[in-house]
């Protein structure tokens, strides 16, 4: 026989054991591997992977039994295809073999997948006898994706009076959360973002006088910090006017209409009336304040319209009384009387030299004029009024 059909024939022999023998099982043990090489993947934020697992041939599976794959360490969002592998009925003594299809996707929701790396643990369990199972490590670096957190805060105004709405703005350029806080005072609006957008807040000035800082603190989720800071005053919401009084003694005071109440003002000092803040309003002093006899406090401009804060000022001139008469009472009309502003001139008219009784065959003939009861000379007389005066035209009874 020849040296081939010697090898046939043992060949042959070998095959026909082997069918006869059992199913020899081979534990897993650790071997598993994983690609790409290493394990080990790079992507941006909201990126995936794609790995490819599997137990080396030669490693045996329980023949039929449930292999399921399973993930463990930092990702949290993850597929396996298939997820579970079942062994063949029969596998040969050498070992049966599985692989999956390992994805990992780096979401960019707030808080998942910040820039960094991910190791896991990939394995293969053996859901049945003898409940073995084998292990491969690998790795997910994540790269950031676009600028640096940026945020910035504003207000609608730099001022406010009391009353008014408040509207504080924080704008963020990617994903974050944070809180608004005011101070003094330590008001909080918490907030949170899912995306690049504006937060507002909106409040009621409705704080004591001052000025006021608006801190936020916000993070991106992922550790990155910003801290911007804006500042606004509240102040009242009326505004004041101070009357005052100018050329009346301080001894006298005029009445003051304002915002529709009556008040008085004296004149040795001012007299502060509010007014809502936005409005203008009509103030109106006395025209005339009497004095001594003979003496008055005149203001030609008694009326003011205010309309924002400030002082304002009506000025009074004394005025001297000046007196024209005749003697006897009554035997004419003089003019050149009246109240004069202090230091001005007064004058009288000419008295007549003659003048018709009432009653038939009775005449006033004129002698002179007196002032302060002191005889002057001519018909007319001039007089410099630095205090009240009396002129007198006298006449006799003839």
């Amino acid at each position: 026989m020849s040296a081939r059909w010697k090898l046939l024939i043992v060949l042959v022999i070998m095959c026909t054991v082997a069918l006869f023998l059992p199913e020899v099982y081979a534990p897993l043990g650790s071997v598993l591997t994983i690609s790409p090489a290493g394990g080990i993947q790079t992507v941006p934020q909201g990126g995936q992977a794609s790995y490819t697992v599997s137990t080396a041939v030669g490693h045996g599976m329980a023949s039929g039994a449930t292999y399921v794959w399973g993930l463990s360490g930092e990702p949290a969002t993850y597929s396996f295809s298939p997820p579970t592998s079942t062994a063949a009925p029969i596998c040969p003594s050498w070992g049966c073999s599985a692989s999956t299809t390992l994805v990992i996707s780096a979401t960019d929701a707030p808080g998942d997948y910040c820039p960094g790396n991910y190791p896991f643990t990939v394995t293969l369990t053996n859901t049945g006898p003898p409940g073995d199972s084998a292990s491969v490590s690998g790795e997910l670096d994540v790269t950031p994706v676009g600028p640096p957190l940026a945020v910035s805060v504003s207000t609608d105004k730099s001022s406010y009076v009391q009353g008014d709405r408040i509207t504080i703005t924080v704008t963020v350029n990617k994903p974050a959360e944070g809180t608004i806080t005011i101070s003094p005072g330590g008001q909080s609006f918490p907030f949170n973002t899912v995306s690049a957008q504006t937060v507002t807040e909106t409040l009621t000035a409705s704080n004591q006088y001052g000025t006021y800082t608006v801190s936020v603190a916000a993070d991106d989720y992922c550790g990155t910090e910003q801290s911007p800071t804006t500042t606004y005053s509240i102040g009242p919401n009326t505004y004041s006017a101070s009357i005052q009084l100018s050329g009346l003694p301080a001894q006298y005071s005029a009445a003051l209409q304002a915002n529709g109440q009556n008040q008085t003002v004296p004149g040795s000092q001012p007299e502060t009336v509010s007014f809502p803040i936005g409005t203008t309003n009509t103030v109106t002093v006395s025209q005339y304040v009497s004095g001594p006899p003979g003496v008055r406090y005149y203001c030609a401009q008694n009326t003011l319209s205010v309309s924002s804060a400030g002082s304002y000022t009506f000025n009074y001139q004394t005025q001297y009384q000046f007196s024209v008469a005749t003697n006897p009472i009554g035997v004419t009309q003089l003019s050149g009387g009246g109240w004069i502003v202090a230091g001005g001139s007064a004058q009288t008219s000419q008295a007549p030299q003659t003048i018709p009784g009432a009653t038939t065959g009775v005449q006033y003939t004129f002698q002179g004029w007196s002032l302060d009861g002191a005889s002057q000379t001519g018909n007319q007389i001039t007089v410099i009024m630095n205090g009240p005066h009396t002129a007198v035209a006298h006449y006799t009874t003839q």
